[in-house]
């Protein structure tokens, strides 16, 4: 006997950003099954009780086309305030001769 699947989104998944969820995963060739997409829902589940975001942890996944979701990374920051993502800019203008020294 084949298994049927009902999945209805909890109303604190928002539905547009699951569907880019979705769609992403799709763009990475990892498109889900029914199943993986209830055991999506409940890492979902789990990762809101554990005080993440649901919608940020998806948008999380989305942006770095990672195929998994994972509790919020904060930006590491350095020791000087700023993230390494802003030393890395501040580091390709100097280096491209836009601004010279050091901010």
């Amino acid at each position: 006997m084949k298994r049927k699947y009902f999945t209805e989104l909890p109303v604190w998944i928002d539905s547009r950003t699951w569907l880019e969820y979705v769609a992403m995963r799709k763009h990475i060739r990892k498109t889900m099954t029914p199943r993986a997409i209830e055991l999506a829902i409940e890492k979902l589940g789990d990762l809101k009780e554990e005080g993440n975001d649901p919608n940020r942890v998806l948008e999380q996944s989305i942006f770095n086309s990672w195929q998994g979701l994972f509790p919020i990374r904060e930006s590491r920051t350095q020791f000087n305030g700023r993230s390494n993502a802003e030393d890395a800019v501040a580091k390709t203008i100097r280096n491209l001769g836009l601004v010279s020294g050091r901010s």
